[in-house]
């Protein structure tokens, strides 16, 4: 297997120019198909791989959504998660999961590491029936004020709807909601 290369190297080795690269990479209709044709054959050749940080610099997407669970090892959010990431998946969206361990400075240190530009949107698991008011106070204005946010209060939700088919399918739903809201 030969070295990665990127756009610019590719751009070289095929006399295009880097412009030119970029669009028949993305398949745009204003390169020819001979020419996309040869610039594939190089990257492929090369193993080229698409810089995500760059795409999403450009598009302004990071096309990855954050969420905040309370806790790995509880089953039910087990479920959750797995319906989160089931639909990101068939969106082509990547999860970045942080757990807050229903500790508030653990979920402020959670939510902070996202505001990098990292993600698009953001899913807090709550459970509010072990949660402080400060802590459900400072949830509440992370939502009013940042990027498209949903917050789940599994507590409640749980108490009236428990089956884990139930919970997954609900973490389709709320995924497909946030995406609404980007």
């Amino acid at each position: 297997m030969k070295s990665e290369i990127n756009i610019k190297q590719i751009a070289y080795l095929s006399g295009y120019s880097k412009s030119t690269v970029s669009k028949a990479l993305n398949n745009s209709r204003e390169v020819s198909e001979k020419t996309k044709h040869k610039i594939q054959k190089i990257a492929d050749a090369y193993n080229y791989k698409p810089n995500s940080s760059a795409k999403a610099l450009k598009s302004k997407k990071a096309h990855t959504i954050g969420l905040i669970i309370p806790e790995f090892s509880k089953t039910q959010y087990a479920h959750l998660m797995e319906g989160i990431e089931e639909e990101a998946v068939r969106k082509k969206y990547r999860l970045a999961v942080y757990q807050s361990k229903n500790n508030l400075w653990q979920k402020r240190r959670s939510i902070r590491m996202f505001f990098d530009g990292s993600i698009d949107g953001l899913i807090i698991v709550t459970n509010e029936r072990f949660a402080s008011s400060c802590e459900i106070d400072y949830v509440n204005q992370i939502l009013e004020d940042s990027l498209p946010s949903i917050k789940i209060n599994f507590s409640d939700w749980l108490h009236n709807n428990g089956s884990p088919n139930t919970i997954k399918n609900m973490g389709k739903e709320v995924f497909k909601e946030l995406v609404k809201m980007l």
